[in-house]
């Protein structure tokens, strides 16, 4: 019973933290596929990550 309910708050902080975080799949598809990204630096998430991207995807400002 309580490793269900571990993995079940695993499952729901993981959601919350993707959902905050802008789709982490959809930015870590862009950054492997090199794509332009519309964010600009700084940008302030629930962790207080200022996060720059540029335009080939790789370099990042905190």
């Amino acid at each position: 019973m309580g490793l269900n309910s571990m993995y079940l708050f695993l499952i729901i902080f993981l959601f919350l933290w993707t959902k905050n975080s802008k789709s982490f799949s959809e930015i870590h598809s862009q950054v492997t596929h090199g794509s332009s990204f519309k964010l600009k630096c700084p940008i302030k998430t629930n962790n207080h990550y200022l996060v720059k991207w540029y335009k080939d995807g790789k370099e990042l400002c905190r």
